[in-house]
């Protein structure tokens, strides 16, 4: 693959999903703003499944951005296969439509995924895209590239079919990623050096205040 001449991780404002909901009896394009996130509570406690404020010292004060100012690039998604989905959301990998995208992203773009909010998730949502922002300086070396978080407020006509009462909230969030592929694969064992790598990111993580629970999955490792 070609080197990618990368774009700034905020250089996206507009991001506009095309999805297969009826608006009006025709395909729709639903349009996404670049919202600012919300941090979480810098201190969180799980007990019992029920996530708690812990008071205690201030958080390690945020490294300061390397980005340039925002930009106002607009990029139209096409969904692809559905990687997965969890209690927050679902991830679909997507293309970008370069014929309705704004030309610089043209060869400036990795693989990317979306993450789109379950109804009532949004802000949960928002505290994922609160870490990316956090770790911005891990960007490409321990975390995926982060271009974003985005929201709209969905038409009052348009069924999305997500299932849930006409009542439920109408707005939706997504995330936009780089794809990584490659997972490590739980119960295989890694080689040494494999090993070292997973602990020098954790260990990164952990300087950001970012705890990842993926890791009390026990995972072997070959000498």
């Amino acid at each position: 693959m070609a080197h990618l001449e990368q774009i700034a991780a905020n250089a996206i404002s507009t991001a506009v999903l095309a999805v297969a909901g009826v608006y009006n009896g025709s395909v729709h394009d639903l349009q996404f703003s670049r919202t600012n996130s919300s941090p979480p509570p810098p201190f969180i406690k799980k007990e019992s499944f029920q996530y708690t404020p812990i008071i205690g010292p201030d958080a390690p004060p945020r490294l300061e951005s390397n980005l340039p100012p925002p930009g106002s690039l607009s990029a139209r998604l096409i969904l692809g296969q559905r990687i997965d989905a969890g209690a927050v959301g679902t991830v679909f990998e997507a293309e970008i439509d370069y014929g309705n995208s704004s030309p610089e992203l043209k060869d400036s773009l990795p693989p990317l995924v979306v993450k789109i909010s379950l109804p009532l998730k949004s802000k949960r949502l928002n505290w994922e895209a609160a870490c990316y922002e956090e770790m911005e300086p891990l960007s490409e070396v321990v975390v995926p590239r982060y271009y974003g978080f985005f929201q709209l407020e969905v038409p009052p006509d348009m069924d999305l079919k997500y299932g849930t009462a006409k009542s439920a909230p109408r707005s939706i969030s997504l995330l936009i990623v780089e794809h990584v592929r490659g997972p490590v694969l739980v119960g295989r064992s890694l080689r040494a050096i494999a090993r070292e790598d997973l602990l020098d990111m954790y260990s990164d993580l952990s300087r950001f205040s970012v705890l990842h629970e993926a890791f009390d999955i026990p995972i072997s490792f070959a000498g």
